[in-house]
């Protein structure tokens, strides 16, 4: 077979797969559960019986007596709405796509394994405070009771002939660490392109062609000026450019990313017909099938917060506890370096650091 069949043939495959992912997600999304009772010997852990309600949309309200309690149950009932897309999070962030999706995703784990962020996720784990390592193991146990009650896989396992692997604690920092660098990566390709531009362009129009426009950014990142202001257009250095320009020159292709963001908003009560504060957050990710975010209520003891989650992640990412509304947006900013790194020309294993030669790790 010619190299250009094969590719061609890993492309089909790759959209067959994705197709069957698509039509799972849409399944999944047209279940109507019914409220129901997670009981004490379902899942292991729980002090307590906890209540599940859910509305005509399928969204979870999750009551308990304790907050392990409640967020054993949202990692269970999440499980149970959105196993797969868990399980692919978590694969792919770590380099394991190909385990079960086969040649298609070889090159994407490769790049992914060579990042590191299975030893990433261990050395997170081993910072946290206890406490915060005890509800991402109520989390797991959670999620593990639904693995062990769970009679079917879900229609995309079913269809790439595997069974999930038990839910692992740091499987939910490797979820909050896919959202790192989904948020991020837009920020590696214009470092490159900005690093193509400084050899190729006098400063001065690099300066121009680069400002940073977004005043609300500037306080975020620190200072109370733009490290990159605002020049007047460099006419000259232009125009030179321009006349060195000769007909058979071919531009220097320069990776442009997709633009990744979101918006929030904050009115004041002062402001409003109520009088209470508003918030308004548009969350922009990438369109999927289902969703990126998962609708969930927790109550415990006086306590209630509901929003959106990530799943495989325990945490309220944006939403309310009744006495205040919260949610985020990416700021877009420089905070990524490239670094050019000096190999030893006698062991290629080696790169120069200021204290000296240093194995690759």
């Amino acid at each position: 077979m010619s190299r250009q069949n094969h590719r061609a043939r890993n492309k089909r495959r790759a959209a067959w797969t994705l197709g069957i992912a698509a039509l799972g997600g849409g399944l999944a999304l047209r279940r109507r559960l019914r409220s129901n009772r997670i009981e004490q010997r379902a899942v292991p852990g729980l002090s307590a019986d906890v209540t599940i309600d859910l509305d005509r949309y399928g969204i979870p309200t999750i009551a308990g007596e304790t907050r392990a309690d409640v967020i054993r149950a949202l990692g269970f009932v999440t499980a149970r709405d959105r196993l797969f897309q868990m399980d692919l999070l978590r694969r792919m962030t770590a380099g394991r796509l190909s385990e079960v999706m086969g040649q298609p995703t070889v090159e994407l784990d490769t790049e992914q394994r060579i990042k590191g962020f299975e030893r990433a996720a261990q050395a997170i784990l081993e910072q946290l405070p206890q406490d915060q390592v005890a509800l991402l193991q109520a989390y797991a146990d959670g999620v593990n009771a639904y693995l062990d009650r769970m009679k079917l896989p879900p229609l995309e396992c079913v269809a790439l002939r595997y069974r999930p692997e038990r839910w692992r604690v740091t499987d939910s920092i490797l979820v909050c660490l896919y959202m790192f660098q989904s948020l991020t990566e837009d920020e590696i390709l214009r470092e490159r392109s900005l690093s193509i531009m400084h050899q190729a362009l006098p400063p001065e129009v690099v300066a121009f062609l680069t400002p940073d426009a977004d005043p609300y950014t500037t306080p975020l990142v620190g200072g109370s000026e733009s490290r990159r202001p605002q020049q007047p257009i460099p006419a000259d250095a232009l125009a030179s450019l321009v006349q060195q320009t000769t007909p058979g020159d071919q531009p220097v292709p320069i990776e442009q990313a997709g633009i990744k963001g979101s918006n929030g908003w904050v009115v004041a009560g002062s402001k409003t017909r109520s009088g209470a504060a508003m918030l308004a957050n548009d969350l922009h990710l990438a369109l999927s099938v289902p969703n990126v975010w998962y609708r969930a209520s927790l109550r415990y003891g006086a306590t209630t917060i509901a929003g959106l989650v990530l799943p495989g992640c325990p945490l309220i990412i944006a939403g309310s506890n009744t006495s205040v509304a919260w949610g985020f947006t990416n700021a877009c900013s420089d905070v990524i370096d490239l670094v050019r790194l000096e190999l030893d020309p006698d062991d290629a294993t080696r790169y120069r650091t200021a204290q000296g030669w240093r194995s690759f790790e």
